[in-house]
């Protein structure tokens, strides 16, 4: 297992240099979602996040406190209560389905009008 490690470490210093990761100032800053809005968080602490083929950070996201993580828990145990007695049937015949998607996304585009 080590002899693997100390062959790939050399291959991954040599494409060190493909790198083109962006200051992280210059990333936006991702808001927290929480009861269904996006909320700027008030935390100071953030996690750079990376796009892992080039290493350039693409956006900031914020450690969230533990007063919005709360909010965002209660906000789910809400959520669920409502959801758990929501039904959904399940088309026994494929093509119904694709008529029933159709005609949603025929009511969605003349909305969209």
């Amino acid at each position: 297992m080590l002899s693997r490690l100390a062959r790939v470490q050399p291959k991954c210093q040599q494409l060190a240099h493909f790198s083109t990761s962006k200051s992280a100032a210059a990333a936006p800053t991702v808001k927290l979602w929480i009861d269904g809005q996006a909320v700027e968080s008030k935390t100071t602490d953030f996690v750079e996040l990376t796009n892992p083929a080039t290493n350039e950070v693409i956006a900031m996201v914020p450690n969230a406190t533990q007063a919005e993580m709360q909010a965002a828990v209660d906000s789910a145990k809400n959520a669920f209560n409502t959801w758990k007695n929501t039904s959904f049937q399940i088309p026994t015949d494929p093509s119904t389905m694709h008529v029933q998607t159709s005609s949603l996304d025929q009511e969605r585009h003349e909305e969209a009008r």
